[in-house]
């Protein structure tokens, strides 16, 4: 049993709803937020694993968004997986 939490930025090229998919093995939560602000403005999460967890979220481009994700995961083995695409980006 454990659980990890990964940080990092993400800075998107366009003003686009961006779907963000992920494959994991656990629970799982993705947050995102503008760099520097407090508080997670957006938040997706999957109680379970799943093969295709999906959720969509407006991001503004050239603004920096910090991300977070949380996963947490029992026995046996496991996986974490996260993609995002817009109509502009391809997954």
């Amino acid at each position: 049993r454990f659980s990890v939490r990964w940080t990092g930025r993400l800075l998107p090229r366009f003003s686009e709803t961006y779907a963000f998919r992920a494959a994991t093995s656990g629970s799982f939560e993705l947050r995102l937020r503008p760099a520097g602000a407090t508080g997670w403005s957006s938040v997706i999460q999957q109680p379970a694993a799943t093969t295709n967890a999906l959720g969509s979220l407006a991001l503004t481009a050239g603004v920096a968004y910090d991300l977070e994700v949380a996963f947490a995961h029992g026995t046996g083995p496991w996986t974490v997986r996260l993609w995002w695409s817009s109509p502009s980006t391809p997954e």
